[in-house]
């Protein structure tokens, strides 16, 4: 996946332990050991077998998103370890993998099935698409491709998200809880910006999760 593999294991493990932690009122399994254990599960999924990693197949995030493997965002442990097990193109991994791994996957995959989540790229032109629609206090994750030449500093004052670097040719994301009441805010790279993401808050909810 080349540069869309997105930022450093010292990172991807820094924003697992940071967006669990950031959860007001989440499940009772997002405390500092489960937060270590999604933060492993990351790395895992991202660069194990020599770095090749789950994503390579399953996408960042495990979003299913590239065409070779599906969306396991809601997989079990038992899937893990039959999928590890039954299917070929994954049976070279289990001797990588020890079982505290195989649950810390599980772990991560779990954390992520918590999460609404909604996908943007940023080109030179701007957000593609520039509009997406969540439903009232959803726990949100905006994935977000970063096509363009320029670091983005992602933030929005007036919708509640902390400032978040995405690095030109990575991929990241940012997680928050949605406001309460419908509305609609902006998010920008930088301040100021030219362009910027409109994000509607709507009683209707937010649709297919991953546009």
């Amino acid at each position: 996946m080349g540069a869309d593999r997105g930022r450093s294991i010292v990172q991807w493990a820094m924003l697992a332990m940071t967006s669990v932690a950031a959860l007001a009122g989440a499940p009772s399994w997002a405390d500092e050991n489960s937060a270590k254990l999604v933060a492993r599960g990351g790395m895992v999924f991202e660069k194990t077998a020599g770095g090749i990693g789950c994503a390579a197949c399953h996408g960042h995030y495990a979003m299913g998103d590239i065409a070779t493997a599906p969306n396991i965002r809601a997989a079990d442990e038992t899937r893990v370890k039959n999928a590890l097990a039954g299917v070929g193109a994954m049976r070279f991994l289990a001797p990588t993998l020890s079982s505290e791994d195989v649950r810390a996957v599980q772990a991560f995959l779990r954390y992520l099935n918590t999460l609404k989540p909604k996908k943007v790229v940023i080109d030179e032109t701007g957000f593609i698409p520039n509009t997406i629609t969540v439903g009232p206090k959803e726990r949100v994750q905006l994935i977000v491709k970063n096509d363009s030449d320029d670091a983005c500093r992602l933030v929005s004052p007036e919708g509640s998200i902390a400032t978040t670097p995405i690095e030109a040719g990575t991929v990241g994301d940012v997680v928050w809880l949605s406001p309460a009441k419908p509305g609609t805010f902006k998010a920008r790279c930088n301040e100021p910006a030219n362009v910027s993401l409109t994000i509607t808050v709507s009683e209707a909810g937010s649709g297919d999760a991953s546009k």
